[in-house]
This record gives structure tokens, sequence and C-alpha cells, in this order.
């Protein structure tokens, strides 16, 4: 009777044996996934940069496209100026040909 209860306490002792392992490979497998959900939360930080970034290009983008709307709009009062100051050069060399005739 004796000899079953040291086989039962060796099977006991194994069982606990087994499940301290499982415990330990659960506590790796909890450690793994802390360090995924680290790597995880670091690459939405990443991404929440690259999207602050990316917001400030556009928004520079914008700007240029702005001051350059602005330049072409310039650029036009300019020429348009310069077609007035031809037309009353025209006017000028016109009366001037009367005045010769």
């Amino acid at each position: 009777m004796c000899f079953f209860g040291e086989v039962w306490w060796l099977v006991g002792g194994y069982a606990v044996l087994i499940g301290g392992y499982a415990v330990l490979i659960g506590g790796y497998a909890v450690l793994v996934g802390g360090y995924a959900v680290l790597i995880g939360g670091y690459a939405v930080l990443i991404g929440g940069y690259a999207v602050l970034v990316g917001g400030y290009a556009v928004l520079i983008g914008g700007y240029a496209v702005l001051v350059g709307g602005y330049a072409v709009l310039i650029g036009g009062y300019a020429v348009l100026i310069g077609g007035y100051a031809v037309l009353v050069g025209g006017y000028a060399v016109l009366i001037g040909g009367y005045a010769v005739l």
C-alpha cells in the first residue's frame, strides 16, 4: 500500500512540474504578446507622426498653390496694364501720324 502511495506522490509531483512548465510557457506567451502590443503601440505612434507630417506637407502645399495663384493673378494684372500701355502707345503713334499728315 505504501508503494502505491509513493507512486501517486511521484505522479503528482510530475503533474505539478508539468503544470509549472505550462505556466512558464504561458508567461513567456504573455511576455511576447506584451512586446507585440508595445511594438504595435510604437507603430501606431509612428503612423500618427507620419500623418501629422503629411498633414503639414499638404498644408504647406496648399499655401504654395495659394501663393502661386496670387502670383498668376498679379502677373495677369501686369499683362493687363502692359496691354493698356501698348494701346495708349498705339493711340500716340496714330495721333503722331495724323500730326505728320
